[in-house]
């Protein structure tokens, strides 16, 4: 069995009523979790609700993360901070009953084994909402600027309304 660089194991057959567990990463954790992420993670805290459904066949797991990273300003590559705030809903269901209990346009995953690792869903969706090309604020790329756009010399249709009859003057 693979390990997470995040790893907060929970038993889903232990949560009989809605639970909210708080996570936070150690120093080591977020070192580990830079290295597979490629971007410096400073901090990492989530707070997570398990809730079983009713009859117990399926849990509700949902979340708040929020993290401190370091990332390269893809225009000025100079370093910049960037907060991320992100909300997670995912269901899990054992196996038995993958034919019975299909959840439409909801994350869902099925177990054999309810240890269920919380810190990898973390890890999962901090990795889903890092911003691949961060900028610094006010940051633009040289030909981004607000100049107006120049007129083409070369216009060949310029003409065409007016050699096809087609010109309102």
């Amino acid at each position: 069995m693979i390990t997470s660089e995040f790893s907060r194991t929970v038993s889903l057959d232990t949560i009989l009523d809605p639970t909210t567990i708080h996570f936070e990463a150690t120093a080591d954790e977020c070192i580990a979790l830079s290295k597979r992420l490629q971007v410096c993670v400073h901090n990492l805290v989530s707070d997570v609700t398990i809730e079983p459904s009713v009859g117990g066949k399926s849990h509700m797991i949902q979340g708040k993360l929020t993290a401190r990273l370091e990332q390269t300003c893809a225009v000025t590559l100079e370093p910049i901070q960037n907060n991320i705030t992100a909300t997670f809903k995912v269901f899990f269901t054992p196996h038995v009953y993958a034919e019975t209990i299909i959840m439409e346009d909801e994350d869902q995953e099925f177990y054999d084994d309810p240890a269920i690792d919380i810190g990898e869903i973390i890890a999962q969706y901090l990795c889903l909402n890092i911003d691949q090309a961060p900028r610094q604020e006010g940051a633009v790329i040289a030909n981004e600027e607000s100049a107006p756009a120049e007129e083409p010399k070369n216009k060949p249709f310029a003409n065409l309304n007016q050699k096809l009859g087609l010109d309102k003057k």
